[in-house]
Parts: structure tokens; sequence; C-alpha cells
């Protein structure tokens, strides 16, 4: 993969999560990291872009967790029950 889609996939992980800067020196420190230069540009990039992520008071990851699992207490898919799913095998 190019070194310039790395970094938009990275900027666009880091918007998503809502990573702080502390959450991306962190994720530099760690022992498989995609490497500090590129962690640092795409934040830098993230912070720089015109999409902004909802702010939450935690990292946006866990709200989309808790959403999910919430969901599947609740049953929340068995409303889906006149949706056409695709036939087996095709996942």
């Amino acid at each position: 993969m190019p070194r310039d889609r790395r970094i938009a996939a990275l900027r666009d992980f880091i918007t998503g999560l809502n990573l702080s800067a502390s959450d991306v020196r962190t994720l530099s420190r760690m022992r498989h990291n995609p490497g500090r230069f590129r962690l640092g540009v795409a934040y830098l990039l993230s912070r720089m872009r015109l999409v902004k992520p909802y702010r939450f008071d935690r990292n946006n990851y866990i709200v989309v967790m808790e959403s999910v699992f919430e969901s599947l207490v609740l049953r929340d898919y068995e409303k889906l029950r006149g949706a056409v799913l695709p036939p087996q095998g095709w996942c």
C-alpha cells in the first residue's frame, strides 16, 4: 500500500475514533506501531480536516461498541424481519 494511502487510512482512523494527542502518543509506543512519523502526520491531518468527529466524553469506538451491544441485548435486529437479506454464501 502506498505511503500516502497509509497516512490517509490512519487519518480516518484517528478521526473516526476521536483520538487525542495522548492516545496517539500511547499508540506510537506500542510494539507493532505504524511509525511515529506517520502517526504524527496523520494526527495533524485529522485535525486540519473539515470532517470533524462527534465529541463524546470518551472514545468514539467505545460509544459505537456500547450501542452495538445495547442493540443486541434489546434485540433490535428482530425489527428487520421484513427486510430482504442476501442469500447464504454471499458473505
